[in-house]
Order: structure tokens, then sequence, then C-alpha cells
């Protein structure tokens, strides 16, 4: 597939075209950006009055320490009790458990790029004919951009090989953190939200870790009104 029309499609909206036929399944990890992807489609399912329920898919990975998982989950159980009592359309949720004898991308000191991670164990759980979500931004990280669509290419080929129709959804590509936490913010869900890299015992933030960092860094940017919120769609 031409890298463009990748681009192209993975911004479109879930009512544009034949997506209005397939299901629905979003990566959740329970941070941020696809807290805030599963939000939006929620409520928007939920305004056009759409049937289709969100199935979420998220992992337990050994390159990540416990108590992060742990910290992702309540924040993931969260948001769950929040869209119950919101008649928010949200369905099953799959935990995948990756072996330390899994293969993982690494790079630098053995870090996974996740969107690699992600691609690779998702195709065999999701249905045929499906919209895959993903809360990814550019801005985020240079390297897994450079192999943005050779991630868009492996999951061509894997959804190939298991005879599937899987698309590739990235709604959020083109925001930044800033934005999405100034969106999630003014939804009153941040709160549900979870970003440290390596949380303390206690389940509180370390401060210290490049994610707690920039989190910080934007919410003071949005705490400051010093946001210019501009979100790309199609």
């Amino acid at each position: 597939m031409d890298p463009s029309v990748i681009l192209d499609n993975s911004q479109k909206s879930v009512f544009h075209g034949e997506n209005t036929t397939k299901e629905i399944f979003v990566i959740w990890s329970g941070g941020c950006d696809s807290t805030l992807l599963i939000d939006n489609l929620l409520i928007e399912l939920k305004q056009k009055n759409d049937k289709r329920k969100v199935t979420t898919i998220s992992f337990k990975h050994w390159q990540v320490s416990e108590q992060k998982m742990l910290c992702e989950e309540n924040a993931r159980a969260a948001y769950r009790h929040y869209a119950l009592i919101n008649d928010l359309p949200l369905g099953l949720g799959h935990t995948v458990e990756l072996p330390k004898t899994s293969i993982v991308c690494g790079v630098n000191n053995g870090s996974c790029p996740q969107p690699a991670m992600w691609i690779a164990n998702a195709v065999p759980i999701i249905s045929d004919n499906t919209l895959l979500y993903a809360g990814y931004i550019k801005g985020d990280d240079f390297f897994t951009y450079n192999v943005f669509f050779n991630w868009c290419k492996v999951l061509e080929g894997l959804s190939f090989l298991y005879g599937k129709s899987i698309t590739p959804m990235f709604p959020l590509k083109f925001n930044t953190k800033t934005n999405i936490i100034k969106q999630l913010k003014d939804k009153d869900i941040l709160r549900l939200t979870w970003h440290c890299e390596i949380p303390r015992s206690d389940g509180s933030e370390c401060h210290y870790c490049d994610p707690c960092q920039k989190h910080n860094e934007s919410l003071h940017m949005v705490n400051n009104d010093n946001v210019n919120l501009h979100t790309v769609t199609k």
C-alpha cells in the first residue's frame, strides 16, 4: 500500500465510507493519548446512535515494570467505571501478557518501541473487517516516526497472513502532548489516565522520568493557558 494512502486513511472518521461497517478495536495502555482517543470514539458513537462497541487491547510486557503495569490497569479500571456510569459504549477488553520468550524490537538499552510490539501482537486477536486504533503521536518520538510506515507495512503483511482486513487508524498523529492534555482536562478525565514510566511503590509518579517531565511541562502550559488547541481531523 502506498504510504500516502495509509496516512490519509488513518486520519478518517469512524463514520467515513466503509468504516461504518467495521468493528472497532483500540490499543489502550491507560495513558493520555489512548484514553482520549477512546473517549472521543465513544462519545461520537453515542451521539450518532451507532450500535457498535469499542473493544480494547492492552498488554502486559516483561520489559515494563510491574508497578507501571499496575498503575495503568488502575487507570483503565477507573475509566471503565466512568464509561459505565455515563452510558458510553465501551465493550470487551483483552489483556495480553507477553512471555519473556516473545520477540521484541529493541533499541538503545533494550527499550521497546511500543507500536511495533502492539501491531505484531494485536493482529492475531482482532477480527476481520476491523479498524485498529492506536494513540500514536508523531511528535512523541522521532525514531518511531522514521519507521512509522514500516509498521503499517508489517500490519499489512500480518493481516494478509491471518486472512484479515485491518485498517490502521491514528487520528491523534498530528496532535501534540499539550493539546492532548488540554482536551483531557476540559473533559475532566485527565485524572483517569497514567503517564509515569517508573512510579513509586505507593503508586505516585516519580516526577523525574521523561514521560513525567513532558506531562508536567504540558500541564503547566495548559494551566497557564499557554496552548493553541489544534486538532487535525478528516
